[in-house]
């Protein structure tokens, strides 16, 4: 089966959700095989599957072209920094003075 194939069968059956049940798909949404690829490696990452199996999934030569996976979702992020801080023997917030702990709090509130 071809890319275009199996991106008309998605569109079609896209397009029949949405016209059985209005709101199901907004109209905006993009669907595509690349989305489902994305989308497929995005959640393999934050279910905690190792970056190179990851890349090994997607058939990347380079994990580097693997990492945008990465920065999907900042608390995957944080934890896999606090699990590497702890490995290290940096103790999180003990390294840091409180006006510090403060600004580093109020900017992780960004992302979320």
């Amino acid at each position: 089966m071809t890319r275009q194939g199996v991106s008309y069968i998605l569109k079609k059956y896209a397009s029949e959700a949405s016209c059985a049940n209005t709101g199901l798909i907004d109209k905006g949404i993009l669907i595509s095989p690349h989305i489902l690829r994305h989308s497929k490696a995005a959640h393999l990452i934050n279910s905690g599957v190792h970056i190179f199996n990851d890349r090994d999934f997607l058939g990347h030569e380079s994990v580097a072209t693997t990492q945008v996976y990465l920065t999907s979702n900042p608390e995957i992020t944080r934890k896999a920094i606090e699990k590497e801080a702890s490995r290290v023997g940096i103790q999180a917030k003990s390294s840091y003075s409180q006006r510090e702990i403060m600004y580093l709090e109020q900017f992780l509130m960004t992302f979320r």
